[in-house]
Parts: C-alpha cells; sequence; structure tokens
C-alpha cells in the first residue's frame, strides 16, 4: 500500500506546484496588465493635461485680458497659415466626399468673386456686397441640388430672410461663425465629442471675464481699435460690452486657429505637410501686417474669403451624413 500511494503523492505535489506556478503567472499577468493600463491612462491623463487642456485655458484668459493685441498677432502669424492648411484638408479629405459637379461649380463661383475683389481693390464695383451675397446664396442653392433636405431649404430662407433684413450684420455674423466650422470638420471625421465646452460654454465664459479683465484696450490708438472691431462688429459706440463680445470672437478665432493647424491634420488618413518655401512666405506676409495692417487686411481678405465660403457649401452638404456616437479628440 505504501509503494502504491507514493507515486500519486508526487505525482500530487506536482499538480499543486504547477498550479502554484499557473497562478503566480497568472498574478504576473494581472499585475503587468493593470500596470500597463495605470501607464496608458497616466500617458493619456499627461498628454490632456501638458497638451491639449492648456491651450483652451491659455486663449481664454489671452482673448479676455488682451483681446486686441491676441486679434493682431494670432491674424498676423497665423491666418494665412491656418488658411493653407483648411484647403490642404479639404482637398485631401473632402473633395472626395463629394460630387465633381458640385467642386467644379463652387470653384467657379468662387473663383469669378475672387476676380471681383481683386478688380474692387483698383476700382471700386457698384452693387459688389449684393454680388458677394447672390454667390453665397448660389453655392447654398447648388448644394441643395445635389442633397435636397427640408432642413437645407430652411436654412436658405433664413438666410435670405437675413440678407433682405440686414445684410451687413448676416456677413459679420458669417464672419463670426466661421470660427465654428472645425466644428463641423471635428463632426464629419466623427470626432466631435464634447465639443460644444470648447465652442459654447467658453466663449461665454470669455465674455464675462472680459468685462472685468481686459488691459489692452488704451494701449492702441482708436483707429486701430476700430478697424479690429469691424472685423466682427459694427458698433455705433464701444461700450464694455462690445470689447467683451469681440473678446468671446477673437477667442473663437484662437481656438480655431489650433483645431486647424495642430488637430484637423491629424484626424483626416493623409497628413498635412507645409514646405519650407511656404513657412517662408507665411513669415514674410506675418510681416506685411505690422508694416500696413489695412493694406494687408485687404489682400488677406480675399483668401481669407475664399477659403471661408467654400467651407460653407461642403459642411452644409456633409454635416448630415454623421450620425454616429462620436469620441473625445479634444
Amino acid at each position: 500500500m505504501v509503494t502504491q500511494f507514493k507515486p500519486i503523492i508526487v505525482n500530487n505535489h506536482k499538480n499543486v506546484s504547477k498550479e502554484v506556478n499557473g497562478g503566480r503567472s497568472r498574478i504576473k499577468k494581472a499585475i503587468n496588465s493593470k500596470i500597463m493600463a495605470t501607464s496608458k491612462a497616466t500617458i493619456i491623463l499627461m498628454k490632456y493635461i501638458s497638451i491639449r487642456f492648456p491651450f483652451p485655458l491659455l486663449f481664454i484668459l489671452l482673448a479676455s485680458t488682451f483681446p486686441l493685441s491676441s486679434y493682431f498677432l494670432s491674424l498676423s502669424l497665423f491666418g494665412l497659415t491656418h488658411i493653407t492648411y483648411e484647403l490642404l484638408y479639404i482637398r485631401k479629405n473632402i473633395v472626395d466626399k463629394i460630387p465633381k459637379q458640385l467642386v467644379i461649380s463652387m470653384l467657379f463661383l468662387l473663383t469669378a468673386l475672387v476676380f471681383l475683389k481683386i478688380i474692387n481693390l483698383i476700382k471700386p464695383i457698384d452693387y459688389l456686397l449684393i454680388i458677394e451675397f447672390a454667390v453665397i446664396f448660389g453655392l447654398l442653392l447648388i448644394t441643395f441640388y445635389f442633397k435636397v433636405k427640408i432642413s437645407h431649404g430652411l436654412i436658405i430662407l433664413a438666410f435670405a430672410i437675413a440678407f433682405i433684413i440686414n445684410p451687413i450684420l448676416l456677413f459679420l455674423a458669417l464672419a463670426f461663425f466661421h470660427n465654428l466650422t472645425p466644428w463641423g470638420f471635428l463632426a464629419a471625421s466623427q470626432a466631435k465629442h464634447k465639443a460644444w465646452i470648447v465652442f459654447v460654454l467658453n466663449p461665454i465664459l470669455v465674455f464675462t471675464l472680459a468685462l472685468f479683465l481686459s488691459l489692452d484696450w488704451s494701449y492702441f490708438a482708436p483707429a486701430d481699435r476700430l478697424a479690429y472691431i469691424m472685423h466682427y462688429l459694427r458698433p455705433s459706440d464701444i461700450s464694455p460690452y462690445t470689447v467683451a463680445f469681440f473678446a468671446s470672437a477673437v477667442y473663437l478665432q484662437l481656438i480655431h486657429y489650433y483645431y486647424v493647424i495642430l488637430i484637423l491634420p491629424k484626424l483626416g488618413p493623409q497628413k498635412l505637410t507645409i514646405n519650407k518655401f511656404l513657412l517662408t512666405f507665411f513669415i514674410l506676409f506675418g510681416v506685411g501686417f505690422f508694416y500696413n495692417f489695412y493694406l494687408w487686411k485687404q489682400v488677406y481678405s480675399i483668401v481669407s474669403m475664399f477659403h471661408s465660403y467654400l467651407e460653407i457649401p461642403l459642411l452644409f452638404y456633409l454635416l448630415p451624413l454623421t450620425t454616429k456616437r462620436i469620441t473625445n479628440n479634444l
């Protein structure tokens, strides 16, 4: 009995040792997986804190404290750069989703308007504002032809009524809401979750802070102050509420540049790169703003008009396609 029982004991010891070793390996794997998960979570958290979080916070502080300086410097240094990135993003990631006939029609109308704007710099053209509205209205109608939706028709109707009531206010609203277009591109790229905090809640916060914190208003000449404000407003007088609203618009401008230059290039399947020649040109163009802001702003406005009016029908066509719940890319 003893000789028969010893192998069983040995086998039991072997089984127990295997179970112990297996348990240890499972514990090690569990610990390693927890460490990896913790490390990954830490990395993500650090990226969020060190890279993504400070930019909106920084823009809130800059726009509410130094709205005029922030407007001038951001427009001078990053205005043309952000236009180039937006056009590159559209060409590489958006155009393939749009019917070719629609793209050709949009480019034809916008190119014609650009030529008229250039001629207007040399010799003023009568009723140019009405022509500009007709082009925008035509862009919306063409898009509506390619994608008929009741909501699109209502938007076109509202646009026409707004122009009849106050065309100047309509174009100022377009300039203001153009800074929200990255939200639309994020939506089209399935990446807009919680963007409303950055694009809606933060501007309200900037408006409130600017009522008390704005510091650089007295450092600019009255003519310069008015020229900057008229990018977004046509005030009869400059009140604290005018400053606060302008500060909110400047915050959205900063966020707009940030998203277009740093976030959008990472969302598409193709990387967006700018060569050294273009970077040099951007620097020289930015210097021009310091030399003669009014002249350079007129030239910049034509380029800016082309890209902003191009985005209106593109987003008009694309945004209803987005129906999925999307992840956070803020």
